[in-house]
């Protein structure tokens, strides 16, 4: 009896590893199936299957896989979610200096340039030698018109991936900043050499034709470019304009017929139309874009983004009343709050007060419910040049993490501008907060602290901090003197600042 019971003990055991063993093999079997799926609808441009296997993948447990699926699937469809899922990469993986330029890479792609910089902070030194790296910090670099150390990291990038053609296509117009003419030449010569490259040469005639414009070459120079670049099959509509506003800008005879070969091919494309009408706006051709208009069906008219670029022609004519029966009555859907913002202007423009600001109220409501909606009528009303609109649409901003810091910084430059110190105080807080371990903030904060008598205890406190961090800092010397001044040690202040000399003084 008890062989046996021992016996059928053993068995059951065995049988309850085997089920659990066979159960978590299976599982991982189809996870790695759905997967492969995956990766196949992902390469067919299929977002949406690609998306429904990848979750299916993570439901069934972690995969890092699955979830870089998941962020290039964002990328691909510029969702900013795919900055969450190439955080979550790097939480599983965190020691892969590949995914945290993976990560660089994607925060620059929806501007959040913090979330980037610190990506890049985290690559172990032993792994940025590599081209990813090197790109990466580069496009940071030309994020901040850096574009000595753009150079730098393209140089180092092309030297560990020579044969990358992408990488070189950058360098040369990275050195198309250069302050040495026999760079800029270098990278001139080198732009000619990618033009024989069948797809590379449409981006580097349009990179010569950019730095012909820059350095005020001869128009009938940069035209042959322009005539060249409409040759090759990929030119897109946008380089048919570019060779447009050349013969504009040459009055050339030829100038009339193409812009009309150019308004028949963009009357069945609503965003070629709405392209061609924002060129004309811009090019000074408001009435001739609204006398091209009326010449369209008008569900033509009404596809987006046709509506936006027929309300800048009128806002360029100052034809308000025409801008109130563009947006009156009518919907732009997902761009409804731009609508109701046109509309105020047109009343405002119109002295209609009390209608202006009930429209204006809608366009900020409906606008502040997203960042990116924000951000788009915080531009638009800047070009109008509604300040007070503005920054109170820039500190409903401030309210999404992440577009705080590229709100605040938005703050700081207009107030700075405005010559507001209270605005300046109230945006370095703020910022400070944020970076608490960003030095020069912290100094910023306690300078005008000091300046205006505000929370003088604490701004005493973080001078004598950054003081004694860097003492040799001439700004964080002065910062730390005045503190000392300011509340009556003037022996102590001259003291500290005679340690700097002369020149620094």
């Amino acid at each position: 009896m008890i062989k046996i019971s021992l016996g059928i003990l053993v068995g059951l055991i065995l049988f309850i590893v085997l089920c659990w063993g066979g159960c978590r093999g299976y599982t991982a079997f189809e996870q790695r199936h759905l997967v492969r799926r995956a990766v196949g609808f992902l390469g067919g441009n299929n977002y949406k299957e690609a998306a429904l296997c990848a979750r299916r993948a993570l439901q069934m447990g972690p995969s890092v896989e699955a979830t870089r699926i998941m962020a290039q699937i964002g990328e691909r469809t510029a969702d900013r979610t795919a900055i969450d899922w190439r955080q979550k990469v790097v939480q599983l993986v965190p020691n892969s200096g590949e995914d945290q330029v993976a990560l660089a890479a994607t925060a620059l792609q929806f501007n959040d340039v913090a979330t980037g910089e610190r990506a890049l902070k985290n690559v172990p030194e032993s792994l940025r030698e590599t081209a990813g790296y090197h790109a990466a910090a580069a496009r940071f670099a030309e994020a901040k018109k850096n574009y000595g150390e753009a150079q730098e990291h393209w140089r180092r990038t092309v030297a560990l991936a020579p044969e990358d053609k992408s990488y070189q296509l950058q360098f040369a117009l990275a050195r198309l900043h250069a302050d040495e003419p026999s760079a800029r030449d270098a990278a001139r010569a080198d732009l000619q050499g990618l033009r024989s490259n069948e797809q590379f040469r449409a981006a580097a005639t349009r990179a010569l034709i950019a730095d012909g414009v820059t350095n005020h070459e001869r128009i009938d120079k940069i035209r042959v470019f322009a005539k060249e670049l409409q040759s090759y099959p990929e030119h897109t509509f946008t380089d048919r304009l570019l060779f447009l506003d050349l013969l504009r800008q040459m009055h050339d005879a030829e100038f009339t017929s193409y812009l009309t070969a150019i308004e028949s091919d963009a009357a069945a494309n609503a965003k070629d139309l709405s392209t061609l009408l924002a060129w004309m706006n811009g090019a000074g051709l408001s009435a001739l874009a609204l006398d091209y208009s009326r010449s369209l069906p008008p569900d033509d008219l009404k596809k987006w983004p046709v509506p936006l670029a027929l309300a800048e022609s009128h806002t360029h004519l100052s034809n308000w009343n025409g801008l109130e029966k563009l947006t009156k009555g009518e919907e732009w859907n997902h761009y409804n709050f731009l609508r109701r913002a046109y509309l105020a202007r047109a009343y405002r423009e119109m002295k209609l007060d009390v209608a202006a600001e009930h429209d204006w109220g809608a366009a900020s409501k409906e606008a502040s419910a997203q960042p990116e909606t924000l951000s788009t009528l915080i531009k638009t009303v800047s070009d109008w040049g509604w300040k007070k609109d503005a920054v109170d649409l820039l500190w409903t901003l401030t309210k999404f993490s992440e577009k705080q810091r590229e709100a605040l910084q938005a703050l700081y430059r207009h107030y700075n501008k405005e010559l507001d110190s209270q605005g300046l105080y109230r945006v370095t807080a703020r910022l400070a907060e944020l970076e608490p371990e960003d030095l020069i903030l912290q100094n910023n904060l306690a300078q005008i602290s000091l300046l205006l008598g505000v929370d003088t205890d604490r701004a005493r406190k973080i001078a004598t901090n950054i003081y004694q961090k860097e003492p040799a800092n001439a700004a964080y010397v002065s910062t730390y003197a005045f503190s000392l001044f300011s509340r009556g040690d003037a022996a102590k202040a001259v003291a500290v600042m005679d340690v700097l000399g002369v020149d620094r003084l």
